[in-house]
């Protein structure tokens, strides 16, 4: 996960370059329950019917909906659910994140794949992969196909997967939970062999009722961003406020970061004058937003927040409650 030090001062105006135009990112908010693929840019696996996942509001990382995946159950021909989302990716760095979520009784897997080269009109037998990870209920591990590298299962919570990608070096890492796992495998020939430095397909599949069915599993705040992108898109804002936290021998002032890099932890400070009075992490969604509260501050009347990477400042808003 991307880290940059911002000092938070809110401030009116934003310089920066944009983000690539081929970031992407998605949190399921915008769209009703039930099938996503019917409202929505992604499409179900080549050649497949009946088999995309179904947007949910029974768990959420961010907002109040996420994507669910069942492998048991059969779609279309009996295949378990497979939602794609196609990319134009060539070269670069890039960084992949997506949250996960397995209940404390799921059997079977869920699959995160990405593939190099995802043709259309040769789909699936031109398809390359480059990347494939089990969230594997059965065996309670989180592990990558075909070297084996494996991390314990965490259940019944949210957790990250994370991909670093180095397309111009030919170089992959994998972190699950912050925890990275797979250390510079190869891109080009991670799984399929002889690939290209290219990301064309995010899979997220949840195997078949007669291959590792996945019982459900939910996926939430998926992105694909540009290693190195500005950190101060145009329209990005950070506000600060005192909050009644009902204490009143210390104060919380409530940070909020709004229209920032998706995905990405940045490193916070409230300032009287030059001294630093707290330091925290937030770490934005999908959506580029992100809050965090900063409690037991002593009263400072003259509080304001830096963003020194932005260049921006304001005083906190509000007095001491």
């Amino acid at each position: 996960m991307k880290r940059f030090h911002i000092l938070i001062a809110i401030a009116a105006a934003l310089g920066g370059a944009r983000l690539s135009a081929q970031d992407f990112s998605d949190n399921f908010d915008a769209y009703a329950t039930g099938n996503l693929c019917t409202q929505s840019t992604w499409v179900e696996w080549c050649g497949s019917f009946d088999v995309c996942g179904e947007v949910s509001t029974e768990q959420a990382h961010s907002g109040s909906n996420s994507l669910k995946l069942v492998g048991n159950v059969g779609g279309g021909g009996g295949l378990g659910d497979d939602t794609v989302h196609t990319f134009d990716v060539a070269g670069g760095q890039w960084t992949f994140t997506a949250w996960t979520y397995c209940p404390s009784d799921m059997v079977g897997a869920g699959f995160i794949i990405l593939l190099n080269t995802y043709p259309l009109d040769n789909c699936p037998g031109g398809n390359n992969w480059s990347l494939q990870v089990w969230l594997d209920g059965d065996l309670s591990t989180v592990h990558a196909d075909f070297t084996g590298e494996q991390l314990p299962l965490i259940r019944d919570r949210w957790v990250e997967f994370r991909a670093e990608i180095d397309l111009d070096n030919d170089v992959v890492d994998y972190y699950y939970d912050g925890v990275q796992f797979v250390f510079g495998k190869s891109w080009i020939d991670g799984i399929s062999g002889g690939g290209q430095p290219t990301i064309q397909a995010l899979d997220l599949y949840a195997g078949e009722p007669t291959f590792f069915g996945s019982s459900g599993h939910y996926i939430d705040d998926v992105s694909l961003v540009e290693a190195g992108a500005d950190v101060c898109p145009d329209g990005a804002a950070v506000k600060a406020k005192y909050k009644d936290d009902g204490n009143p021998g210390a104060d919380t002032v409530a940070v909020t970061l709004t229209n920032h890099v998706p995905n990405t932890e940045y490193v916070v400070q409230i300032r009287d004058g030059n001294n630093v009075v707290a330091e925290r992490t937030i770490t934005t969604k999908s959506t580029g937003k992100g809050k965090r509260n900063f409690t037991d501050l002593p009263c400072g009347p003259a509080y304001k927040a830096f963003n020194v990477t932005c260049d921006l400042n304001k005083k906190v808003k509000g007095d001491c409650l």
